[in-house]
């Protein structure tokens, strides 16, 4: 399953050494919100320039709340950006389980 509303946004801290972390937020339905959890592994495909690069990023936030208006709840995934590649609001897939 893959979802498609979500924007990237990059956060980098201090010097170099640190692990400079990634921020994927998307907005998924109310069934396909329930299937998930903090700490589970979701797959992202993010701009990089003229290429999509993937990335393994873990859920660090779900919205305890569903907006009223579109029936949504906001998910956060947090990836490593280490590299820089990936610059702060650009567009991605979230890619939810392996479809075995």
């Amino acid at each position: 399953f893959r979802h498609r509303q979500g924007r990237k946004n990059s956060s980098a801290g201090g010097n170099n050494r640190r692990k400079r972390a990634g921020y994927f937020v998307a907005n998924v339905e109310v069934n396909v919100s329930q299937k998930l959890s903090t700490g589970q592994t979701v797959g992202l495909q993010l701009q990089s320039g003229l290429e999509n690069v993937s990335r393994s990023a873990e859920i660090v936030f779900i919205s305890p709340v569903v907006d009223p208006a579109s029936g949504l709840r906001k998910i956060k995934a947090q990836f490593d950006n280490s590299d820089g590649s990936i610059i702060p609001g650009v567009a991605g897939v979230m890619i939810l389980g392996t479809g075995s």
